[in-house]
């Protein structure tokens, strides 16, 4: 008796204060279509995801298709961001039990997701279903069942557009920022402005920045 799960990390997604309910993208929605091609002829069981936005928005369209609900459990959510230092990604990739401050470690985050999936596992055996999940709660899944899985394997999820990537970002980071990949050092820009809304006036920088990229034919990959 085989069980068959089958992780879809969710299509881009746009930028905003709340990660929980940052929707698609236009190119994300139209990545829902692709979901729907590669699951179409494969019989599925049951629809489960993560209960952030982007997550059961990706594989909404496939779940319409089949004329299912999706599930969600609280579990399967993406890592808690924190304040945002410089060096952190390796540092919590190196050590699983530290994170910046306000941030959840990796060992938080594959704690319970490998909880959450084991109980899928049980209660559906001999079947298929399909989780809608995010890039390091998926990477941590990875690790659970082969310990060489590492950052270097997260980036290959997280970096959606590889060919033509220029930049990681993360809008969730306090504060946000964005990393340029360069041949010699890494070049970061942080967006820190302080007083009266200073977080609104810093996202609202930070997606101007992302606009000029895509203008200019890049794009740039999420960490979220």
């Amino acid at each position: 008796m085989v069980t068959t799960i089958i992780f879809v990390r969710h299509a881009q997604a746009k930028h905003g204060e709340d990660d929980r309910i940052r929707p698609l993208t236009e190119d994300g929605l139209k990545s829902r279509e692709v979901v729907v091609e590669t699951l179409k002829d494969i019989h599925i069981d049951q629809f489960l995801s993560s209960p952030y936005r982007r997550s059961m928005d990706t594989i909404q369209t496939a779940a319409d298709y089949f004329g299912m609900p999706i599930e969600t459990d609280e579990r399967f959510r993406e890592r808690q961001v924190g304040t945002w230092d410089e060096g952190w990604l390796e540092k919590r990739w190196a050590d699983f039990s530290c994170a910046e401050e306000g941030g959840e470690c990796l060992a938080s985050v594959q704690k319970r997701n490998i909880e959450a999936l084991h109980e899928v596992l049980a209660k559906y055996a001999g079947r298929t279903v399909v989780i809608g999940t995010h890039g390091t709660a998926l990477s941590t899944i990875l690790n659970y069942y082969d310990s060489s899985f590492g950052l270097e394997d997260f980036l290959k999820i997280v970096r959606w557009s590889s060919d033509t990537c220029v930049a990681e970002r993360d809008c969730s980071a306090d504060p946000p920022y964005f990393e340029f990949f360069t041949p010699v050092l890494p070049t970061r820009i942080v967006f820190k402005k302080t007083g009266f809304r200073a977080k609104s006036k810093n996202l609202s920088d930070f997606i101007s920045l992302q606009s000029k990229i895509s203008e200019t034919g890049y794009g740039t990959y999420d960490l979220t």
